[in-house]
């Protein structure tokens, strides 16, 4: 999970725009979306948000992954960062 976050995430960093890779990358994300941290989850929502990728799959999966852990585990950055992309991505 950790390498799919961080890839996608560099992607968005550098504002790097290669379609194929994005849906290879959304597509594993999506099916593995339950082993990733909070942390993991955030980031890969900020980054597709960030380079304006729209998969309404994948947030669906981010979505029920979190509704899936205890409001303990879920920190605030977390929560602003998955408000934000949703609110721009819906």
């Amino acid at each position: 999970a950790q390498d799919l976050a961080n890839s996608i995430w560099a992607f968005a960093k550098l504002q790097l725009r290669h379609h194929p890779a994005e849906e290879a990358i959304a597509l594993v994300c999506t099916s593995r979306a339950h082993e990733f941290s909070t942390q993991q989850l955030s980031n890969t929502g900020w980054a597709f948000t960030a380079i304006r990728v729209r998969r309404p799959s994948l947030l669906k999966a981010i979505s029920a992954s979190l509704q899936a852990r205890a409001c303990h585990e879920i920190q605030p950055q977390v929560f602003d960062n998955i408000s934000w992309a949703f609110a721009v991505l819906l």
